[in-house]
């Protein structure tokens, strides 16, 4: 019975750290196209697959920069405002896997 409680009691706190968000504020720096910074914490974005850097992008009557193209569409959506993420996770290079919003200045 106590190894039951004990487990219980585990798989409950698991579950309640699990729930917390961790909250990043302030000016960003766009690294990539999903990828920003703010202070020292990188943070990708959740649900965003964009070019690798460098990356080149096949098009029928050639190639086009799409790495840079992607940089350049995230840099005007956040350049000049406070960003707020929150994520639940980290992914395997420490990034913070989070949601973001910019709140305009």
């Amino acid at each position: 019975m106590l190894r039951l409680s004990f487990l219980f009691a585990m798989v409950f706190c698991l579950q309640m750290g699990a729930g917390h968000a961790t909250e990043v504020a302030g000016p960003a720096r766009v690294v990539d196209g999903d990828t920003l910074e703010i202070g020292t914490q990188a943070i990708r974005l959740h649900g965003i697959d964009a070019p690798e850097a460098s990356q080149v992008c096949q098009l029928p009557k050639g190639t086009w920069d799409c790495s840079a193209a992607a940089v350049n569409v995230l840099r005007a959506m956040v350049e000049g405002r406070e960003v707020k993420c929150a994520g639940h996770e980290m992914d395997q290079y420490g990034r913070l896997i989070a949601r973001a919003s910019a709140l305009c200045n």
